[in-house]
């Protein structure tokens, strides 16, 4: 285990504050401890999370309720936090571009290849 992994950093007010606005308008948030980890190391280490969501545009469950999740990363972002929205479809286990139209000479643009991370 290296050392970044088991070093604790300090609760400020400023993280606090981000907990804060993080836990408001959430029924629960999981794991709320693992959470405040990172919001204090990356106060301590002035080095912004980088927050990724990606969406599936052809998916049949795309409706205004994912609003909420776009308003909650605004929030994060206007905490200087840096978002990353990712727009593509899933295929295989495999988030990747979606398919341009076909030309007049049927050729397609070939698909990007993201591997799906776990953590």
């Amino acid at each position: 285990m290296n050392q970044a992994s088991v070093t604790n950093y300090p609760v400020t007010d400023r993280v606090r504050e981000a907990m804060a606005i993080s836990l408001r308008g959430t029924q629960e948030l999981l794991p709320q401890e693992d959470w405040l980890k990172k919001l204090a190391k990356s106060e301590a280490t002035k080095k912004p999370l980088r927050i990724k969501l990606g969406l599936d545009p052809t998916a049949p469950d795309i409706h205004l309720g994912h609003t909420v999740v776009l308003n909650k990363l605004r929030e994060l972002q206007e905490l200087g936090h840096t978002v990353v929205f990712l727009i593509g479809v899933e295929e295989e286990g495999f988030f990747v571009a979606p398919k341009l139209a076909k030309s007049s000479s049927s050729r397609e643009r070939p698909k990007a290849k993201i591997r799906r991370r776990t953590c």
